[in-house]
């Protein structure tokens, strides 16, 4: 009770995670400034991490999930006197803007199907990439996870934030192309990877995905700049206990 935490504060608290991870956002806390107090003071306790990891509060909501209401069939009616049929109106499917945009050349289905089979990915295959890929109509990119607190010290922890940022990014396949790594040892891993967009700027799927605004982003440019050059040979042509961007690889994860 009062400024000593109780048994029931950990308990709300583990109540409340879910809503301030996804919901409550930073106009809330500022709103209900003491709830918000007493949430972060219960949530950096050394036994609450260790139950619970590090929980960090959502910058901004997650977009709800809107499932369409069936339409119920309207039962028959009796047969009247036959009406002249009216043409049905087609209804206007919402048209991703990555489809919109001007043709291209460049299939990135079939080129991914080459990519992950050609044995040196490295060499013939980056090389085989920077001829293939179409500059005006995608773009590389290389993003960095902005570690918070004590995030990046033990290597299955770090998997875990690996494998919950591409299992969240699972559904946009169709438009971009990439590999994402653990890289670091014992005590200061990082995630980076470096990602095939369609389109020149970060898409609108990857904008709403609740954890790429801890990510720092650039545009690559493989084909004039060595270091993006190397860059990308190191994490699409790498393997485990190789190097990339000066650290020892340790997890990778393609997103094809």
């Amino acid at each position: 009770m009062g400024d000593n935490v109780s048994v029931a504060d950990i308990v709300l608290v583990s109540m409340f995670m879910t809503p301030f991870q996804t919901v409550l956002d930073a106009g809330f806390r500022k709103a209900m400034a003491k709830a918000a107090a007493w949430f972060e003071r219960v949530c950096a306790l050394p036994e609450f991490v260790a139950a619970f990891g590090h929980v960090r509060a959502c910058a901004k909501p997650l977009k709800p999930l809107l499932i369409p209401e069936e339409k119920k069939k309207p039962e028959p009616k009796p047969q009247a006197a036959a009406k002249p049929k009216e043409e049905k109106k087609e209804e206007k499917k919402d048209i991703n803007p990555l489809d919109a945009l001007p043709p291209t050349k460049f299939d990135l289905f079939n080129f991914k199907t080459y990519f992950v089979n050609v044995p040196d990915k490295k060499g013939e295959g980056i090389d085989e990439t920077l001829k293939q890929v179409d500059f005006d109509g995608f773009a590389f990119w290389f993003i960095h996870y902005d570690k918070y607190g004590s995030e990046g010290q033990v290597l299955y922890k770090t998997d875990n934030l690996l494998n919950g940022f591409m299992q969240r990014i699972d559904h946009f396949k169709k438009h971009a192309f990439a590999r994402h790594a653990v890289i670091g040892e014992e005590g200061n891993y990082d995630i980076e990877g470096v990602w095939l967009f369609r389109g020149t700027v970060i898409p609108q799927e990857m904008i709403d995905h609740p954890q790429f605004e801890y990510y720092e982003h650039r545009k690559m440019d493989p084909v004039n700049n060595a270091a993006d050059n190397k860059l990308l040979r190191e994490f699409w042509g790498g393997a485990v206990g190789t190097e990339a961007n000066g650290k020892k690889i340790c997890t990778l994860a393609w997103h094809k």
